[in-house]
């Protein structure tokens, strides 16, 4: 099972990503083993977290970032989670992650 998600995921499969994003996010059993697998297929992509109150420039560094790393040829890719219970919680601004190879 776990050979087939990680099989799928490095073939582009973007559905399935998306499901185990979910999955991770859930805390569903299962997934380390998923990350494990897909680890040796990271190659040397950087992950970058950016996190701020709302309205100091996040997506704007963001979409800066992106636009210069493109331009340098680099793929980008960019997992945005908002999380509402945290900001529930006391925290200012959702974390986002952002992650780049």
């Amino acid at each position: 099972m776990v050979h087939s998600i990680v099989k799928k995921i490095v073939n582009g499969d973007v559905r399935v990503a998306a499901k185990l994003i979910r999955d991770i996010d859930d805390g569903a059993p299962g997934t380390r083993e998923i990350l494990k697998g897909l680890y040796r297929h990271t190659g040397k992509a950087y992950v970058i977290g950016i996190t701020g109150a709302p309205g100091v420039g996040k997506s704007t560094l963001v979409d800066q970032m992106i636009h210069g790393l493109r331009t340098s040829g680099k793929t980008v890719g960019v997992l945005r989670r908002s999380d509402q219970s945290l900001e529930r919680r006391g925290h200012i601004g959702g974390p986002c992650s952002y992650a780049t190879a």
